[in-house]
C-alpha cells in the first residue's frame, strides 16, 4: 500500500454546491471561419495555475494543493477532491501518478498516487534548492527520471526509479532562469527566460546545452515541440504584446527564428495539436496597478494559431475569457484551462469549411480502430477509394508523435493495420490515452481523421 501524505482537505457536499458554476454555451460569432464557445466551469481551492487532462479528469496545479475535477460531464465539472502541498505552479500525469512542481515554495518535487481521483494521496517528496525571481512551472517523467524546471537554480534531473525515495541526480546551471521545459527523446527544450536552450539529456548524470536561441523582450515562458519545430512564448513587459515564437530546431545545434506572431496579451501556457498552436494568454496591468484587483488595461484568454511548414503562422481566433488564463490542455476540440480562481471548459468549432469538408470526405470512406480500449494489439481499419499517399500516426495525449506506422502511396481497397502498443524505438508505451491519425492526399484534396483509443499496458501497471 502506497504511503499517504500531505495536508487533506476533503471536499464535502456544501463545497460543491458553492464552487461548482455550470456555464451558459454561448453562440459563436457567424464572423470569424473558427470560434471558441464556454462549455462549462468551477471554482477551484486554491489559485489554477496548471492544468493536465487524463482521461475523464483534469488535474489541478492549484498554488496550495493537487486538485481532481470530473470532466465527464463538461458543461458540470466538478471537484472530486484537494490536496494540499506546497504551492505547486506545474502538473504532469503518467497512468496512476501525478508529478507535481513545487519550487514556488517549499520549494520542494513531489510524486501523487491519483489511482482513485476521489482520494489523493502523496507518495514521496524532496526538497530542490531555492531559486530566485519568476515562477518556474516545468514538469515532465518518464518510468524512471523526472525533469523538472527550477528557475535560477537551473534544471533538474531526479531518479524516481523508487517511487518511494526519489532523489536529485543533477543539476544543470543555465544562463536564465528555467521556467518550463519540453522532453523528447534524448534532447531537452528549456525556456530559460532570456532564450531557448536545447539540452542533450541522452546521459541523465551530465545533460550538456547543445544549441541556444535568443528570445527577446522579457522572455520565454512556455515550450513545446512537434516535428522539426518548437513553440516558444514570450512575454512582454511593455504594454502585453506577448507573442509566440516559431523556431526550427531541425538542426538542433543552431535553431532558427521563422515566425513571430503577437498574442495581445502575455501568453502563458502552450500546447500545440496538428497545425494549431492553442495559448493561454493572461491579463496585463500596467505599472502601479494591481493585478486581480484594478481592471486588466489589456484583457487576455484564448489564443488559437494556424502554422505550416517552413515558416508560416497565423493568428486565427482570439477569445477574451474571465479571470486570468494561466495554463491550457487540449483534447480533441476541448480546451482545458487553469484560469486563476476557477477551471473552465471551453470548445474550439471550425465554422467555415462546410464545402471543402464534404470534398474531404471523399478521400476516406471508413476508418475504424479494434479493440478499443486494448492491451496486447489493436488494428486500425480503413478504405482508400482512389490513389492517394496516406500516413498513418500515433500520437500521445500531449500531441507528440509516438509511432509511425505507414506512409506511402496506397491504391483503391481496404487495408488493415496492426499496432502493438511500441513505439518508433521499439520500446513499449505506457497506458493511457491516445490518438490514431490518418491523413490522405489525392491531388489538391486532403483529409485528416482522428481516432482516441486506450491502451492498457498490463506489464508496466505499478
Amino acid at each position: 500500500m502506497l504511503p499517504k501524505g500531505g495536508r487533506k482537505m476533503k471536499i464535502r457536499v456544501g463545497f460543491l454546491l458553492l464552487f461548482c458554476v455550470i456555464a451558459i454555451s454561448l453562440t459563436a460569432q457567424t464572423a470569424r471561419a473558427d470560434s471558441i464557445v464556454r462549455v462549462g466551469a468551477c471554482v477551484t481551492p486554491g489559485s489554477a495555475n496548471g492544468v493536465f487532462t487524463q482521461g475523464q479528469y483534469s488535474y489541478i496545479a492549484d498554488r496550495g494543493g493537487l486538485t481532481s475535477i470530473d470532466i465527464s460531464i463538461p458543461e458540470t465539472p466538478n471537484v472530486t477532491d484537494f490536496l494540499g502541498l506546497e504551492w505547486p505552479t506545474g502538473v504532469f500525469v503518467i497512468d496512476t501518478l501525478a508529478f507535481l512542481n513545487g519550487a514556488l515554495a517549499g520549494p520542494a518535487f513531489a510524486i501523487i498516487n491519483i489511482s482513485d481521483p476521489a482520494n489523493l494521496t502523496r507518495i514521496s517528496w524532496i526538497i530542490v534548492p531555492i531559486y530566485g525571481g519568476d515562477e518556474p512551472k516545468g514538469i515532465y517523467a518518464t518510468d524512471s527520471l523526472a525533469y523538472f524546471a527550477d528557475g535560477s537554480a537551473g534544471f533538474l534531473i531526479i531518479d524516481i526509479s523508487d517511487l518511494l525515495n526519489p532523489s536529485i541526480l543533477c543539476t544543470l546551471d543555465t544562463p536564465g532562469r528555467v521556467i518550463d521545459l519540453f522532453v523528447r527523446d534524448t534532447l531537452a527544450y528549456l525556456a530559460d527566460k532570456d532564450s531557448l536552450l536545447i539540452v542533450n539529456v541522452s546521459n541523465p548524470s551530465n545533460p550538456s546545452i547543445i544549441g541556444h536561441i535568443g528570445i527577446p523582450s522579457t522572455g520565454a515562458y512556455d515550450v513545446w515541440v512537434t516535428g522539426n519545430y518548437a513553440f516558444v512564448t514570450e512575454e512582454d513587459g511593455f504594454g502585453g504584446q506577448g507573442k509566440v515564437n516559431m523556431i526550427d530546431i531541425s538542426n538542433p545545434t543552431l535553431p532558427t527564428l521563422v515566425k513571430q506572431v503577437s498574442m495581445a496579451a502575455t501568453p502563458y501556457g502552450l500546447f500545440v495539436v496538428n497545425d494549431k498552436v492553442y495559448v493561454s494568454a493572461d491579463d496585463w496591468w500596467a505599472q502601479g496597478k494591481k493585478k486581480g484587483e484594478d481592471k486588466a488595461d489589456i484583457e487576455g484568454g484564448i489564443r488559437v494559431a494556424y502554422w505550416e511548414e517552413p515558416d508560416s503562422m497565423n493568428l486565427l481566433v482570439s477569445f477574451d475569457t474571465p479571470g486570468r488564463c494561466r495554463d491550457i490542455f487540449v483534447v480533441d476540440s476541448f480546451i482545458y484551462i487553469a484560469a486563476w480562481d476557477s477551471f473552465i471548459i471551453y470548445k474550439y468549432i471550425s465554422t467555415g469549411i462546410a464545402e471543402s469538408d464534404k470534398k474531404v470526405k471523399q478521400t476516406t470512406s471508413f476508418f475504424i480502430t479494434y479493440p478499443n480500449p486494448f492491451s496486447n494489439q489493436t488494428t486500425i481499419s480503413f478504405v482508400i477509394p482512389s490513389k492517394s499517399f496516406v500516413s498513418v500516426e500515433i500520437y500521445d495525449a500531449q500531441g507528440r508523435r509516438v509511432k509511425d506506422l505507414a506512409g506511402g502511396y496506397f491504391v483503391p481497397g481496404r487495408y488493415e493495420i496492426i499496432w502493438n502498443g511500441k513505439d518508433n524505438n521499439g520500446i513499449e508505451i505506457t497506458s493511457g490515452v491516445y490518438f490514431v491519425k490518418l491523413i490522405t492526399k489525392s491531388g489538391m484534396i486532403r483529409s485528416e481523421k482522428k481516432e482516441k483509443i486506450v491502451y492498457v499496458n498490463e506489464r508496466r501497471q505499478r
